[in-house]
């Protein structure tokens, strides 16, 4: 689940303290806590509908958002939480695919719609791996993540050694909170795979535990991450951290053969991580059809999305932050708070108290009211780009 919390979200971060300034840091903790409360709410969902899907012969590895849907609100509530599940899932791959596309042509010398073709090939192939290939799959994304990490240290030290740090930090931009509240829900894209992840625990009495151990190392690293590429580059934080990297604040290599090394190395292990992560996101997403699919129909389904992904991203170009802002704004918005918590306010809100249930109906009006606002802001933000 930590594999899964560390991913694309995380290359943005430092831009999202871009945006909002210091103040990010309380608003990054404030979401952690929220995602950790609705990712238990999941859990205890979950297991409240245990007996229901034995009943009607659903597998385990099927027992997801759309299950919890249909026992909340019927047919209807059974295609918008998986609807929203899948688009969360699949706007998640293009997001991956976007940070591939735009790190790429920094270690292949072709044009970006070339390298963009590239990227969904290896992406296509990624995900032809079968299952047992995704706890290798794992470690290689999170030693791609200490290859960053280190990159970020390495390079901060050195632009400390020039006297080169940057120094244009701020405490508040009230305009880029917005934005910057999408990226940080963006950090927190666990809750669609997070069925799977509990259907193949062997004690799921312990979920409790593993949502709280999870949270808490992604909310460490990201407060980490986060604070150390805004603090090096301030203002100069490009959009994906991976540009600064082995750079200075007028992102020009810094001198001597292993910036470009590191660079080079960082770029590659971070385009690793993306492309290895895809096959995870499109296998959940292909279990919402169930065993309508044969494994053509499944191939086929994770070729039309990456193929769509790949035409987006194409569009967009070196738009990675807008469509990481949007991902967490609509459909990750939608099921890591909106749902869970109208969920258990239709089937246990008669058995809560009053102050409970005021505070969840809270929750679902407020992130209602932001997806709204949020995207309106976050397309003004961009068309004034």
């Amino acid at each position: 689940m930590l594999n899964v919390f560390v991913g694309g979200g995380s290359v943005v971060l430092p831009y999202a303290f871009r945006l909002s300034g210091w103040l990010f840091v309380p608003l990054l903790l404030a979401v952690g806590v929220l995602m950790g409360f609705t990712l238990w709410i999941m859990g205890f969902l979950l297991e409240a509908v245990d007996d229901r899907a034995e009943q009607m012969g659903v597998p385990r590895s099927q027992r997801d958002w759309g299950l919890i849907g249909y026992a909340a609100f019927g047919n209807v509530g059974r295609l918008l939480f998986a609807g929203c599940m899948f688009f969360d899932l699949t706007g998640g791959a293009l997001v991956l695919v976007s940070i591939v596309i735009e790190q790429l042509p920094f270690l292949l010398p072709f044009r970006h719609n070339v390298t963009a073709a590239f990227s969904c090939v290896l992406a296509f192939s990624c995900c032809l791996l079968p299952k047992r290939f995704f706890s290798a799959m794992a470690v290689l994304g999170m030693s791609s993540q200490i290859m960053l990490i280190l990159g970020l240290v390495i390079t901060g030290v050195e632009l400390s050694s020039l006297n080169e740090v940057a120094t244009d930090q701020t405490a508040l931009k009230a305009a880029g909170v917005p934005s910057a509240f999408g990226i940080a829900l963006l950090c927190f894209l666990a809750h669609s795979e997070a069925p799977l992840i509990y259907q193949m625990m062997e004690d799921r009495k312990q979920w409790t535990k593993a949502v709280i151990y999870s949270m808490t190392l992604t909310e460490a690293f990201l407060l980490t991450f986060g604070a150390l590429g805004y603090g090096f580059f301030g203002g100069s934080v490009a959009q994906s951290i991976a540009d600064n990297i082995g750079r200075d604040l007028e992102l020009q290599v810094l001198p001597g053969g292993l910036n470009v090394f590191l660079g080079a190395i960082t770029i590659l292990g971070l385009s690793t991580k993306q492309l290895v992560t895809l096959p995870l996101l499109l296998d959940a997403t292909t279990d919402l059809f169930g065993e309508q699919l044969h494994w053509k129909g499944q191939l086929l389904v994770k070729a039309i999305i990456l193929g769509l992904s790949g035409i987006v991203v194409l569009l967009l170009k070196d738009a990675v932050a807008f469509i990481g802002d949007l991902v967490g704004i609509l459909p990750a918005n939608g099921v890591c708070v909106i749902f869970p918590c109208a969920a258990l306010l239709q089937m246990y809100g008669h058995e809560m108290r009053m102050w409970q249930r005021i505070g969840v109906r809270a929750l679902v009006v407020v992130f209602s009211l932001y997806s709204v606002f949020g995207s309106v802001s976050t397309v003004r933000q961009q068309l004034a780009m």
